[in-house]
């Protein structure tokens, strides 16, 4: 066996379990998002959508294109109880750790899907805008939307989420948590 031959072989011995395993762990997230678990988890798409997009009548987040690692946090907030939701607390006491990994890289691949926006008049488009852009610095100090979860609100890491295409009953309901120290 060459040097050449032999190096390709030892990178192959790696890279093939690899794979498998992240093909395992994709099953995995599919599994759970479109059935759910045995140990009594309900399939992620009841309330988060099929396309992960969410559920504006119910308040249900999108979770499609977050980063996973933000979401295994978050799952992880509601088993410590810094979190607070009658449907996720439980659902999250019964994930293991490779469970959530697999459905949070799951959802954190699916494309952001688009949602259509409700038409508003002109001052309130405006002053939307101006806050989601800059802020209200002088009046209650806020900084503006974007300076944390990005210019085109799909977030920064795993440490500010993507806050575009998310339900507006949503959106409401965490400035309201956030506001009150309740999220």
């Amino acid at each position: 066996m060459t040097n050449n031959s032999y190096a390709i072989a030892l990178v192959l011995s790696f890279v093939t379990p690899l794979a498998a395993t992240t093909a395992a762990a994709g099953d995995l997230g599919v599994s759970i998002a479109q059935q759910g678990t045995a140990k009594g988890v309900a399939p992620c798409m009841t309330c988060h959508g099929a396309d992960g997009g969410g559920m504006a009548a119910t308040g249900y987040p999108r979770i499609a294109g977050l980063d996973p690692d933000y979401m295994v946090k978050q799952i992880g907030d509601f088993r410590a109880g810094k979190r607070n939701n009658p449907l996720m607390v439980p659902m999250s006491m019964n994930l293991t750790e490779d469970e959530i990994g697999a459905v949070s890289a799951y959802y954190a691949a699916m494309p952001i899907p688009v949602t259509a926006a409700q038409p508003l008049d002109d001052a309130v488009t405006k002053a939307a805008v101006d806050m989601a852009l800059w802020g209200d610095w002088t009046g209650r100090g806020l900084p503006g939307c974007s300076q944390c979860h990005a210019p085109d609100g799909n977030g920064i890491g795993s440490h500010f989420p993507g806050i575009a295409n998310q339900p507006a009953s949503y959106i409401k309901a965490q400035l309201q948590a956030w506001k009150t120290g309740d999220q």
